[in-house]
C-alpha cells in the first residue's frame, strides 16, 4: 500500500469515526432510536409468525384451516358470538345429543379477539373474521416482543429490555403458540402474563397506585381468558411472599400485592363473570394468605412491635407459627386442606387417568427444554455458522443469567434479582411437570437470558484484560481489537436466533392436513345436516367447524370422565355389540378412524381400564427376509428381539414363528385377524401372543391380545370386517369413515390373511401417548424368561 493510499485511509477512517459521533450525538438518534429498535423487533416477530399463512391458504376453498385442534372450536364460538351480538348461545354440536352450553369456559379468549376485530374492521371493512382469526395470534405474539422490552427495561436497562424483547420475538417456545392460525387462549394471556409482571415492577419501584390497578387488571384478564392462570398466581404469592420473607422487599410491596389480588380475584366475583381463579378456590385462598402474610409484615412495621435489629428474624418466626396452625386447622377446615392440596397439585401434578393421556399435560424432561431453548433450528439457513449454533441457545444464556442474578442478590440484596429469580426457576419447574407450561417459559428465560448476555459482556468490558490491553494500528486508529469481541458476539446471537426462529416457523403447517381436509369435505358435502359423527374425542373441534357436523365428544373433556371410558370401552372391545350400543344410545349416523388411533390405542385402553393397565400396538420392522427351502423366513426386529416367520410360496404361514430373546425363545400361539384369533397350535413352550399383517405394516398386540382383537382393529386395520351395522363410504387411507346402517351384514365371508412386507405410507400426526417400546420389551423378554428355557435356535444362517 503507497503512502498516499494510507494517507486516505486515515481520512476516510477519519471521517467515519466523525460521521458516527454526530450520529450518535443527533438529539433525534438519541430520542428515537430505542423506538426505531422495537419497530424491528415487533416487526421480526411478526414477520416470522405470519410464515404459516402460506400453508393454511393452500387449503381447500370454503374449508375452515387453523393451527392444532382446539383453535377450530374456539373461531366457531367467538365467529358465533359475533353473529348474535355478543352473546354466547347454547352449542348443540358439541357432545351430542345433551350440547353444551359455552358459558362454563372462560369468556376472555372469545370477547378479547372480536372487540377487537370490531374495531379494526371500522378500519378495513372487506377484513373478514376468519382471516382476522388467522392474523391475530401473529400480532398479539409480535406484541409481546414489545411488552417484554418494558418489563427488561423496568427491571434492569434498555438493552436487557430490547435484548430479551428480541430473544422473545424469535423463540420457539413461544412461536409454535402464537403463530398464524392458532387462535388459542395463549395468545390472548401471553402479552397480560407479561404486562402483569411489567405493572408489578414497577408499583414495587415507583409505588405507584396505578400502576398496582394495571397490573390486577392484567391479571384480571389472564384470569378471564386462561385455564392456567393458576400458574400465574402462585409465582406472584411465591415472588412476594419470598420477598417479605427475607426481608429484601420495597415497602410499596404492603399495598400493590393486595390491590392486584383483589383486583383480578374479588372483580369476577362482584361481576358474577366466570373466571378461571374462583374467588372461594384453593389458588384463591393461598393468595389472600400471602395478602395476609404481607399486612401482618406491614403492622409489625407500622407499630414496631419488634425492634429493627430483630426484624429479620421475625417473619420466618411468623411463617414457621402460621404453617403449623394452619396444618392443625386443616384437619378441622375444609378450605385449608383444599390449600394444602393446592400446593400439593403444583409440587406433584397429577392430571388422573384420561388427563395423563393428553401428550401436553405430561412431564417435560431437560431435553425438551433444551429443544424449545435451543437454537438449532438455524442449522437449516445458516449451516455456515453449525459449529457455534449450539452455543448461541437462549437455554445457556438463561443458565449464565441465574448465576449472575444468585450472585448480584447475593452482594447487594436488591428485589429485582430475586423477582426475576423466583419467576425463572418457579417455570423452569413448572416446565418439568408440564410440557405445554414450556410455552411460559418463554419470557422469564429471555429476560434472564438478556441479563446474563449484557452483564456478561459487562463483565468481559470492564475486565483488566481488556482494559489494559495494548492498541494496535488499523488504518491510521489506535484500536483495541479485543472490545471488537462483544460486538462480533452479539451480531452472531442475533443472527443465529433470527434464523432459528424463521427456520422454526417455516417447518409450521397446518394440523388439518390434504387427508383431514378431504375427509371433513366429505362429511360437509356428501352427509345430511344434522348427521352425528363419533370417533375418538381427539378430532370432534375438527367435525364440528370443518365439517360442519355434530360430535359425539371433542378435546374439551368437559364431560370427559363419562363420555371418553364408554368411547374407549366401545373401541377396545372384540364384541361388536359394546360398539353397536354405544352408537345407537348417542345416536351416531358415521364413525370414523384413523391412522393415528394406532398409536393411541394406548391412550383408549388406559382410559378403559382406569389406568390399571394398558394394551398396544407395537410396530415391527422387517430387518431382512432369507429363503430356506421351500420357504421364505421373515426376520422382524424389535429392539434386541427377532421374530421369525416362516411364509410359504403361497403367503400363507409355514411353521411356529419364533419370539427369539436374549432370554430365550417361545412360539407364538397364533394370529390376530379380521376374523378374530386363529390359532396356529405351536409346539411348546408357547408365547401367549398374536401377530397382525396388515395393509399399514406387522404389528405386535401388547401385553395382551385385545389391541389386535378389538373393534377398532377391525375397524381401521381390517377395512370394517366383521361390522355388519357399519359399510364403509370413505377411505383416503389416512381416514376412514363409516356409515351405520339399518341391515346387519354378512361377516361369514372371512378375508384371507397377506403378509405385506411394505407398510402403507399415510401422514403421521402425534400420538397423545406415545408406545414405551424399550419398557415393553424388557417386560416381554421378563416374559418369555419366565416360560421358557435358553434355547439356541438356527432357522436363518447368517
Amino acid at each position: 500500500m503507497s503512502e498516499s493510499q494510507g494517507l486516505n485511509l486515515v481520512a476516510l477512517s477519519e471521517k467515519v469515526t466523525n460521521g458516527y459521533d454526530k450520529i450518535k450525538s443527533n438529539q433525534y438518534v438519541q430520542k428515537y432510536w430505542t423506538l426505531v429498535a422495537l419497530l424491528l423487533i415487533f416487526a421480526i416477530g411478526l414477520y416470522i409468525r405470519t410464515q404459516s399463512l402460506k400453508p393454511l391458504a393452500d387449503c381447500i376453498e370454503g374449508m375452515v384451516c387453523l393451527q392444532a385442534l382446539d383453535p377450530f372450536y374456539l373461531y366457531r364460538t367467538a365467529l358465533d358470538m359475533m353473529n348474535n351480538n355478543f352473546h354466547l348461545v347454547f352449542d348443540t354440536l358439541r357432545y351430542f345429543p345433551t350440547g353444551m352450553d359455552p358459558h362454563i369456559t372462560t369468556p376472555g379468549i372469545f370477547y378479547l379477539p372480536v372487540v377487537m376485530y370490531k374495531l379494526i374492521a371500522m378500519i378495513i371493512p372487506s377484513l373478514s373474521f376468519y382471516e382476522w382469526a388467522k392474523w391475530y395470534p401473529a400480532l398479539m405474539g409480535a406484541f409481546m416482543g414489545i411488552a417484554m422490552y418494558l418489563l427488561g427495561k423496568e427491571l434492569f436497562n434498555k438493552k436487557v429490555g430490547l435484548l430479551a424483547g428480541f430473544l422473545l420475538a424469535v423463540n420457539a417456545s413461544t412461536l409454535y403458540r402464537t403463530t398464524a392460525g392458532f387462535f388459542e387462549k395463549e395468545p390472548s394471556s401471553a402479552i397480560f402474563i407479561i404486562l402483569v409482571f411489567y405493572f408489578f415492577a414497577h408499583a414495587l419501584n415507583k409505588n405507584s397506585t396505578l400502576s398496582a390497578i394495571n397490573a390486577g387488571f392484567s391479571l384480571l384478564m389472564v384470569n378471564f381468558i386462561w385455564g392456567g392462570a393458576n400458574i400465574i398466581f402462585l409465582i406472584l404469592a411465591m415472588i412476594t411472599g419470598i420477598l417479605v420473607f427475607l426481608n429484601i422487599h420495597p415497602k410499596s410491596i404492603y399495598k400493590t400485592y393486595p390491590i392486584m389480588m383483589f383486583v383480578s380475584i374479588l372483580t369476577p366475583a362482584i361481576a358474577n363473570v366466570p373466571a378461571s381463579l374462583g374467588y372461594t378456590g384453593s389458588y384463591a385462598l393461598l393468595s389472600f394468605s400471602v395478602v395476609g402474610f404481607v399486612i401482618v409484615r406491614y403492622i409489625i412495621e407500622q407499630r414496631k412491635i419488634v425492634s429493627e435489629n430483630y426484624m429479620k428474624y421475625a417473619m420466618p418466626i411468623i411463617s414457621v407459627i402460621g404453617l403449623i396452625l394452619a396444618l392443625i386447622g386443616s384437619f378441622f377446615s375444609k378450605s385449608l386442606a383444599s390449600l394444602f392440596n393446592a400446593i400439593d397439585s403444583l409440587l406433584h401434578w397429577n392430571e388422573g387417568v384420561i388427563g395423563s393421556t393428553v401428550a401436553e399435560n405430561n412431564p417435560a424432561n431437560w431435553a425438551t427444554i433444551k429443544g424449545q431453548l435451543g437454537a438449532e433450528y438455524a442449522q437449516y439457513l445458516t449451516p455456515q455458522l453449525n459449529s457455534i449454533i449450539p452455543y448461541m441457545s437462549l437455554w445457556i444464556f438463561m443458565l449464565i443469567g441465574i448465576a449472575f442474578l444468585a450472585y448480584k442478590l447475593y452482594k447487594t440484596k436488591d428485589w429485582r434479582y430475586m423477582f426475576t429469580l423466583v419467576w425463572v426457576v418457579a417455570s423452569i419447574y413448572a416446565s418439568f411437570a408440564r410440557i405445554r407450561i414450556i410455552f411460559l417459559l418463554g419470557a422469564p428465560a429471555a429476560l434472564a437470558g438478556a441479563f446474563g448476555i449484557y452483564y456478561m459482556i459487562k463483565w468481559f468490558n470492564d475486565s483488566s484484560l481488556v482494559k489494559n490491553f495494548k492498541k494496535i494500528d488499523v488504518a491510521g486508529l489506535k484500536v483495541n481489537i479485543l472490545k471488537a469481541i462483544p460486538v462480533i458476539f452479539v451480531i452472531l446471537l442475533l443472527l443465529v436466533n433470527l434464523s432459528a426462529g424463521l427456520a422454526f416457523s417455516k417447518s409450521i403447517g397446518p394440523s388439518l392436513n390434504k387427508n383431514w381436509q378431504g375427509a371433513s369435505q366429505f362429511l360437509k358435502t356428501e352427509t345430511p345436516v344434522d348427521s352425528v359423527i363419533l370417533s375418538w374425542w381427539d378430532y370432534g373441534y375438527w367435525f364440528e367447524t370443518a365439517g360442519e357436523r355434530a360430535s359425539v365428544a371433542d378435546g374439551g373433556n368437559e364431560k370427559g370422565h363419562t363420555i371418553n371410558p364408554i368411547l374407549a370401552n366401545g373401541f377396545i372391545s372384540d364384541n361388536t355389540s359394546d360398539l353397536k350400543d354405544i352408537i345407537e344410545y348417542f345416536p351416531a349416523d358415521y364413525v370414523v378412524v384413523d391412522y393415528t388411533l394406532i398409536g393411541k390405542f394406548s391412550a383408549m385402553s388406559k382410559i378403559a381400564h382406569n389406568g390399571e393397565k394398558v394394551n398396544s400396538f407395537i410396530p415391527l420392522t422387517l430387518a431382512k427376509s432369507v429363503p430356506k427351502g421351500n420357504l421364505t423366513i421373515m426376520a422382524y426386529q424389535l429392539g434386541t428381539n427377532s421374530i421369525y416367520v416362516p411364509v410359504t410360496q403361497e403367503g400363507g404361514i409355514g411353521g411356529d414363528i419364533k419370539f427369539i430373546t436374549p432370554q430365550g425363545t417361545a412360539n407364538i400361539k397364533g394370529l390376530c385377524t379380521a376374523n378374530g384369533f386363529v390359532d396356529l397350535k405351536p409346539a411348546e413352550p408357547v408365547y401367549e401372543a398374536c401377530l397382525m399383517f396388515t395393509p399399514f405394516g406387522v404389528y405386535l398386540p401388547y401385553p395382551e391380545m385385545e389391541a389386535g382383537l378389538s373393534n377398532f382393529a377391525k375397524l381401521y386395520l381390517f377395512d370394517g370386517v366383521g361390522v355388519p351395522f357399519l359399510e364403509k363410504v370413505y377411505d383416503n387411507t389416512e381416514i376412514k369413515i363409516f356409515k351405520v346402517i339399518a341391515k346387519n351384514g354378512d361377516i361369514s365371508t372371512l378375508s384371507q390373511i397377506d403378509i405385506i412386507s411394505e407398510p402403507i405410507e399415510v401422514a403421521e400426526e402425534s400420538s397423545d401417548l406415545i408406545n414405551e417400546n424399550n419398557e415393553s420389551l424388557e417386560l416381554i423378554n421378563e416374559s418369555i424368561e419366565s416360560t421358557t428355557e435358553e434355547t439356541n435356535v438356527s432357522i436363518i444362517e447368517e
